[in-house]
């Protein structure tokens, strides 16, 4: 779980491998219950988030993402 503020919550709804909240005690609650509720899916959520960074978060595919970037403000 993580705040929808934290850099990685766009990655973490990408993947599947969590959940995202508001940063308000009762949005953590709510999801603290449903990932207690989702306990059985723990394992695969894992498992997609492993596979999420392999695919998208390694330096070299980072670096071509800025740098395409960096092309189109150039």
């Amino acid at each position: 779980m993580v705040s929808e503020i934290a850099g990685i919550a766009p990655h973490v709804e990408a993947s599947g491998c969590g959940v995202v909240v508001a940063p308000e005690v009762s949005a953590i609650k709510s999801g603290l219950i449903e990932l207690l509720q989702r306990r059985s899916d723990w394992k695969t959520m894992g498992l997609k988030g492993r596979e999420y960074a392999l695919e998208y978060l390694q330096w070299d595919k980072i670096a071509s993402v800025a740098l395409d970037s960096y092309k189109k403000l150039a």
